[in-house]
C-alpha cells in the first residue's frame, strides 16, 4: 500500500481514508512525472503559466465602504470597532514584524510539495487566479522589486478530502531563534503584536449550550467561509515577508496567510462582524450561534422560521460586502437550515435531540487506538 496520501493527510495510514478522485482545475499547466526539489522546471514549463505581475495592492476582497455603511444601517453599537476593521481592510494588515524577524531567509520546501507537485501547482495558479497571489516571479525580478531582500517560507502540503493541495507555509521556521543579527522566523518577529480584539474559539460543549437555549426540538445551518484568510490583504510594505519558492520560481501571497501566528486574529474581526450585523438584522438569539473561525453554526427552534431569516441576512450581507460563502452542496462544510447535521465533527439530530461522532472519524480513532 502507498503510504504518502495518507501521511500527507495527516491521518492514520493504517486505514486508508476515501480520497476523491483528484481534478485539476487549472487546466492549463502541464503534469511532469517529476518534480524534482531545487531545480528550475524550465522555460518550456513555465510559459504554459498565467502569470501575474507583482503590483501594490489596493483594499481587500472584503469592501470596507461597504461593510461601514451595513454596520451604521444597522446600529452596530461599536462604531469604533468597525472603523479600526475597515482600516485594515483598506490599508492591509500590518504584520508588525521586529527585529531579526526583518532579515532575508530562505527555507527548504517539505518533500510532500515536490511528492505532490502537480496539485502544488494547481493550487498556486489558482491562487493567481483569484487575484491573491503574484507570480511566477524569477529570482531576478525578486531582487529588482526588493533590493533590501525577502522571507522565503517553507511549504509543506496536507491533502484536502478532494484530492487538493492545501498549502502550509512555514512562517515559524527556523524553529531556534539564532542569536542576535542572525535571522529569525516571521512568527518570532511578530512575537510584540497586539490584538485589538483576540479570536475566540469555540467547543462542541458551547454548541450544545446553545441547543439548551434554543430548545427542543431544534434545526441546525452552518455556513463557511470559501477561502477565509484570503478575504483581507496585508499591507504592501510587508509583501516581501511572504513569499515561497516552487520549481526556480517565485510567488508572493498578498493576504493573510496560513501559517502566520496573527493571521486568526485579524481575519476573525471581520467574520464575527458579519455574524453579528445578520444577527442584528434578522433578530437572532447570538445564544444561539456559535464560530469557529469562518465556520458559522447556529441552532434555533425547529419551525420558528428565525432561522431562514437569519440565513438570508446573513448571505446578503456577505454578499453586500464582498465575502465569498461556500456552496451548501457539500454538508460537511455548509447546509441550510435542516434537522440533522454535522457541528464542528460531531453528528447532531435536532428531532430525536441526540449526537454521535461520524463513522469515518470513528474509525481513524480506533485505527490511532490499535483497535481496528
Amino acid at each position: 500500500m502507498d503510504k504518502k496520501p495518507y501521511v500527507a493527510m495527516g491521518e492514520p495510514w493504517e486505514e486508508a481514508p476515501p480520497l476523491k478522485e483528484f481534478k485539476p482545475r487549472c487546466r492549463n499547466l502541464d503534469i511532469l512525472d517529476d518534480y524534482k526539489e531545487s531545480e528550475d522546471l524550465g522555460e518550456e514549463y513555465w510559459s504554459k503559466w498565467k502569470k501575474k505581475q507583482y503590483t501594490p495592492r489596493l483594499g481587500s476582497m472584503v469592501d470596507h465602504e461597504a461593510l461601514e455603511r451595513a454596520a451604521t444601517r444597522l446600529g452596530y453599537k461599536d462604531m469604533r470597532k468597525v472603523r479600526h476593521i475597515c482600516k485594515i481592510l483598506k490599508d492591509g494588515a500590518p504584520m508588525d514584524i521586529e527585529g531579526e524577524g526583518r532579515l532575508a531567509s530562505k527555507g527548504k520546501n517539505n518533500h510532500t510539495v515536490y511528492d505532490y507537485g502537480s496539485r502544488v501547482s494547481d493550487s498556486l495558479q489558482a491562487g493567481i487566479e483569484d487575484g491573491y497571489l503574484c507570480g511566477p516571479l524569477t529570482e531576478q525580478e525578486v531582487k529588482s522589486i526588493w533590493p533590501e531582500g525577502v522571507k522565503i517560507a517553507p511549504m509543506m502540503v496536507r491533502l484536502k478530502p478532494n484530492g487538493s493541495a492545501r498549502i502550509i507555509v512555514d512562517m515559524s521556521w527556523p524553529k531556534k531563534v539564532l542569536g542576535k543579527g542572525r535571522f529569525c522566523s516571521p512568527n518570532e518577529g511578530m512575537k510584540n503584536h497586539e490584538e485589538f480584539e483576540k479570536a475566540k474559539m469555540t467547543s462542541d460543549a458551547q454548541f450544545r449550550r446553545a441547543i439548551f437555549w434554543a430548545g427542543e426540538p431544534v434545526e441546525f445551518m452552518k455556513a463557511d467561509w470559501a477561502m477565509a484568510y484570503k478575504h483581507r490583504s496585508v499591507s504592501n510594505q510587508d509583501h516581501r515577508f511572504q513569499l515561497v519558492e516552487f520549481g526556480g520560481r517565485y510567488f508572493v501571497d498578498t493576504a493573510l496567510t496560513f501559517g502566520r501566528s496573527n493571521s486568526p486574529t485579524i481575519y476573525n474581526m471581520v467574520a464575527r462582524l458579519l455574524i453579528e450585523l445578520a444577527a442584528l438584522d434578522s433578530g437572532m438569539d447570538l445564544r444561539h450561534s456559535v464560530q469557529q473561525l469562518d465556520d458559522n453554526c447556529v441552532v434555533a427552534a425547529a419551525g420558528s422560521g428565525v432561522m431562514w431569516k437569519y440565513r438570508k441576512s446573513y448571505r446578503d450581507l456577505a454578499l453586500e460586502v464582498g465575502v465569498r460563502l461556500a456552496p451548501e452542496d457539500d454538508p460537511s462544510k455548509a447546509f441550510s437550515p435542516r434537522e440533522a447535521g454535522e457541528i464542528l465533527g460531531i453528528e447532531y439530530n435536532g428531532t430525536s435531540m441526540r449526537w454521535k461522532i461520524p463513522e469515518k472519524k470513528g474509525d481513524n480513532m480506533l485505527v490511532a487506538l490499535g483497535m481496528h
